[in-house]
């Protein structure tokens, strides 16, 4: 009796050992899964702080054109549609866009002798061209921009290549012709940057855009445009491209083209990371950067405050500071603002348009501020020169080029006094 009682307690022993093992065992798998636990999570939370670094750093600047939706669809998408609604008129007597988009030199030559008539003889057919042709143009030449994921785009010129810049030319068709003869046509040997205000005021603003979309298709990576504040809807309407286009040679499917075109077009352009060229000027607030200007969604009508406005519309003036711009748009600026913007992005100049010169250019802030105007004896009554620089990238040094005015078509005043009539303009308003 005493032994079986004995191993009964030895049994008792031994199961209440077991437990004990077996408790401390859970104790010891619950302790481990609850670690487990957070060295998962901890990992998984690492590796999601590594990836938004990453994307903040790398991806930044990666904003696809075409996920814009500060305009709806219809204001960045309406091209393709109208074309699809169109026929080519039988009567049109000029060249013909192909539709793959591919142009020769000889191609936009033809259509630039097509558009010329200083004697106002040739029929409508004989001298704009056929409207399902020109939106195909326009619509090629969106495509391109659409490329661009940033607003500031860098461009390098070799040391043996030169670049020339160009400054306002408010549809002055005659005196762009002018220019290109004396300087030579866009080519690969010979490129361009054309600084924004290509349209309104004077009488060609049409023939203007067409040539510089042309070369834009012929050589989309040697000749480069700028957005400036007249490529814009809400300009466009008071100064005169409106009415040109819908009322004197086309209609409003053609306006709301271009308008399309134009929100596409780059805010500015980088030369050798050394010269910033954009069209207005520079900022009512401090420490902007080079890549925040980079982010900016384009892709928009100009508001009336910010950012993207200063830079379409504000003008340098002498001394230091900040004033409340006359225009009612942008700011004036001063040398300390500008020495300031280009320390701290590693930049040795600012050149801008945007202001009627009576040299066509004028050297500010120490040199560090370039304004350069090409539309000489604006708006037929100025008499002032225009200008454009050629840069070598050898030593990337401004060099001055000045030209006069060519005798324009003698209706041209005409249609300019018509324009005027129309918009209710006045001479105040020159400088814009």
């Amino acid at each position: 009796m005493e032994t079986e009682n004995s191993e009964h307690n030895s049994l008792n022993n031994n199961l209440e050992k077991r437990y004990e093992n077996i408790n401390a065992k859970a104790k010891i798998f619950k302790t481990n899964d609850f670690t487990t636990k957070i060295y998962l999570i901890s990992f998984i939370v690492i590796i999601f702080i590594i990836y938004l670094i990453y994307f903040l750093i790398f991806n930044k600047a990666k904003i696809p054109i075409k996920t814009y939706t500060s305009l709806n669809e219809e204001k960045l998408n309406k091209t393709e549609d109208i074309i699809s609604s169109l026929k080519p008129n039988p009567l049109y007597k000029g060249p013909i866009f192909p539709d793959d988009g591919k142009i020769t030199r000889e191609w936009v030559f033809e259509l630039i002798d097509f558009m010329t008539d200083l004697e106002h003889k040739k029929t409508y057919e004989e001298r704009y061209m056929d409207k399902i042709y020109l939106l195909k143009m326009i619509l090629k030449a969106k495509d391109i921009l659409s490329q661009y994921n940033e607003s500031i785009i860098n461009i390098n010129i070799p040391s043996d290549k030169n670049l020339t810049v160009v400054g306002d030319i408010h549809g002055q068709y005659y005196d762009l012709l002018n220019l290109f003869k004396i300087n030579g046509y866009p080519s690969e040997e010979n490129p361009y940057l054309f600084n924004g205000d290509f349209i309104d005021r004077g009488a060609f603003g049409v023939e203007t855009i067409i040539t510089l979309i042309a070369f834009k298709i012929l050589y989309p990576n040697h000749f480069f445009l700028n957005r400036g504040n007249h490529e814009d809807v809400n300009v466009n309407n008071r100064y005169g491209f409106m009415i040109e286009v819908v009322y004197d040679k086309y209609d409003i499917d053609v306006y709301n083209c271009f308008s399309e075109f134009f929100r596409f077009l780059p805010l500015g352009h980088i030369i050798n990371d050394k010269i910033l060229v954009i069209h207005g000027g520079l900022f009512s607030k401090e420490g902007v950067t080079i890549d925040e200007l980079k982010r900016m969604d384009r892709c928009i009508d100009v508001p009336e405050t910010g950012i993207m406005t200063e830079l379409l519309w504000s003008d340098p003036i002498d001394g230091n500071g900040w004033r409340p711009s006359d225009r009612g748009a942008g700011i004036y600026f001063g040398q300390d603002v500008t020495e300031k913007f280009l320390n701290e992005n590693n930049l040795e100049l600012l050149i801008r348009s945007h202001e009627v010169k009576m040299e066509g250019y004028d050297i500010q802030h120490g040199g560090k501020t370039i304004t350069i105007f090409s539309a000489p004896n604006y708006y037929d009554i100025t008499y002032n020169k225009g200008a454009f620089i050629k840069f070598s990238g050898e030593d990337m040094k401004p060099n001055f080029i000045q030209f006069d005015a060519v005798p324009h078509p003698d209706f041209i005043k005409k249609k300019i006094n018509y324009i005027k009539e129309r918009v209710n303009d006045n001479i105040k308003y020159l400088e814009y």
